[in-house]
């Protein structure tokens, strides 16, 4: 077997690996093996294993991955890189494609990853990438401010969990900067995020911070929030052009068979 297919597997940490691009998008799929390098399977279990102890949902059932190793060019081709569509447990469902409906537990699970990758590709970074994270180990888990997906995600965070809102453009500028030296005093973190133990302390407070807003707010049952989903998207704040294909994925998931079929209008 190639280096980038050494290590072949059908869970991470404990927790199944499921496909569902061959269905629905944001389905629970199938539980499938899947080959990357030794090293992604490690780092992945070491992941998850954070993710297991900080989420106050405990381990997840399964994970839904759009894939890991893929004959291709990049990362993937690599067996280096890995993409998450979504996440279920079993009082809580984390879809990717939902983040503006659900952004400070996507925040505070992207706190997560980012401890361990540096290459973190998020629903704020470009269309392709609003259904799934892309996460690969090209660059280290650090911080500088000339990476867009770096700083896309640092204000967000700023805005969502630590209630400093900028603008999320990410371009680093005096508004970015500053807000991230007031938070970084805040939590008595020092004042240079560039720093990589800065940058990991401020992860895994914001982590903790997150998960801990998400466990106080009230969990309505699925249907509930799906229908809300539904009759708030084009009120949300989101670019004309997400419209029709997050409401197709809102549609996908209201017949989701955990749901007991489709909403009632």
């Amino acid at each position: 077997m190639s280096h980038e297919r050494e290590a072949t597997y059908s869970s991470v940490a404990g927790i199944p690996l499921h496909y569902s691009r061959n269905r629905h998008y944001g389905e629970r799929g199938d539980n499938l093996n899947f080959s990357s390098t030794q090293r992604l399977k490690d780092i992945l279990d070491q992941c998850f294993e954070t993710l297991i102890e900080e989420s106050p949902f405990g381990k997840p059932d399964l994970i839904v991955t759009a894939g890991l190793y893929v004959n291709k060019p990049g990362f993937h081709g690599r067996g280096l890189a890995v993409d998450v569509d979504a996440i279920y447990w079993a009082d809580r469902t984390l879809v990717s494609v939902l983040y503006p409906f659900d952004q400070v537990h996507y925040l505070a699970v992207e706190s997560v990853f980012r401890q361990y990758f540096g290459t973190v590709l998020n629903y704020l970074y470009d269309p392709p990438h609003e259904d799934h994270w892309h996460m690969d180990l090209g660059t280290r888990a650090d911080f500088y401010t000339d990476s867009p997906s770096r700083v896309l995600y640092l204000q967000a965070s700023l805005t969502h969990i630590h209630d400093h809102p900028v603008l999320i453009d990410g371009v680093w500028g005096r508004q970015t900067s500053g807000a991230i030296r007031e938070v970084l005093q805040e939590l008595a973190l020092g004042t240079d995020i560039e720093n990589m133990s800065t940058w990991q302390a401020y992860l895994r407070r914001t982590a903790s911070k997150g998960f801990e807003m998400v466990a106080q707010a009230p969990v309505l049952p699925p249907k509930e929030q799906l229908k809300k989903a539904i009759d708030s998207l084009f009120e949300a704040d989101v670019r004309k052009e997400q419209y029709k294909e997050l409401a197709q994925s809102l549609l996908n998931l209201s017949h989701h068979p955990n749901l007991g079929g489709s909403l009632e209008p």
